[in-house]
């Protein structure tokens, strides 16, 4: 077929037009698939063989085995690994209540120890996150039902339910913008709090708490102050930082 010379210049500056644009789509598609697959999964190993991962993707769950997978793009590693009693889970729920709550496709963060007489690899775990049951940043708010000063946690009442506020060391509380203590929230006050939330549990590991006054009796509420000021504060002194619950 014979093509005017007027209009061929057009006609290949169209075609190369075409192809460029399908090339672009092409790669926009490819980087949008590795995104997605990568997730922020990141693996680190140490010359002792210690083993830390982020945001591998759960497979499957059988009995204290846990199967995970990071991939970047085409590239995959498949994990296993091994927890025990001595495992570390987070949330804190025990090592079966935590292995009941891991679910095919939730994200996870293990650290561990390589087990290098296997030719796949194999994790002994010594902590596990499931980071699927866990929020940072979140904000609860709701009326307080009850005070445990010598426990550091605060019952309330939520839009979804109750929920529980626990305090550590770092907590900081005010009332009406003035600093105050624990033992000054009562039950029937308004509160907010400000942390990490364990999804299952619906508690909060506390950063920061705002408290207005409410109706201190309300009805069904409860206020508990242990014997001894000096005691409570060991005691919330010694409370671990990492206490989380699910909304």
């Amino acid at each position: 077929m014979l093509m005017n010379k007027e209009y061929a210049p057009r006609y290949i500056v169209s075609i190369f037009g075409v192809l460029a644009a399908l090339l672009l789509l092409s790669w926009n598609l490819n980087v949008a698939h590795a995104d997605a697959v990568q997730d922020g999964a990141q693996i680190s190993i140490a010359g002792n063989g210690q083993v830390m991962v982020r945001n591998a993707q759960v497979v499957s769950v059988s009995g204290s085995e846990i199967v995970a997978m990071t991939g970047w793009g085409s590239t995959a590693i498949t994990w296993t690994i091994e927890t025990s009693g001595s495992t570390r889970f987070t949330p804190e729920n025990g090592s079966r209540a935590a292995l009941k709550l891991i679910k095919k496709g939730d994200l996870i963060s293990f650290s561990g120890e390589l087990d290098t007489s296997l030719s796949h690899p194999t994790v002994i775990a010594t902590v596990v996150r499931d980071n699927s049951l866990v929020q940072e940043s979140a904000v609860i708010s709701g009326t307080v039902l009850s005070v445990d000063v010598a426990r550091a946690l605060i019952d309330i009442s939520t839009q979804n339910g109750t929920s529980t506020i626990a305090l550590n060391q770092g907590t900081t509380i005010t009332r009406d913008g003035a600093p105050v203590g624990i033992e000054q929230i009562n039950p029937g006050d308004t509160t907010k709090a400000f942390g990490t939330l364990a999804v299952a549990t619906h508690t909060i590991s506390a950063l920061k708490i705002t408290v207005q006054p409410g109706d201190a009796a309300s009805a069904g509420s409860t206020k508990t102050v242990a014997s001894g000021g000096i005691f409570s504060t060991i005691i919330r002194w010694l409370r671990s930082p990492g206490i989380l619950t699910i909304k």
